[in-house]
């Protein structure tokens, strides 16, 4: 699925939002911490893909 993805789009963006950080370490602390506050302990990730106009 990957491979049809890349050749799909011309770009494709991952924003990795870090739900998952259970630890108070300090590469938590480096990144700004806790996005979800302490509710999550799942990993969020946001996907955006783009396709530039074939005129």
């Amino acid at each position: 699925m990957r491979k049809c993805m890349e050749e799909e789009f011309d770009k494709i963006y991952v924003y990795n939002l870090r739900g998952n950080q259970r630890t108070s370490g300090e590469l938590s602390r480096k990144e700004g911490g806790k996005i979800f506050g302490s509710g999550s302990g799942t990993p969020h990730c946001h996907y955006h893909f783009s396709e530039e106009s074939k005129k």
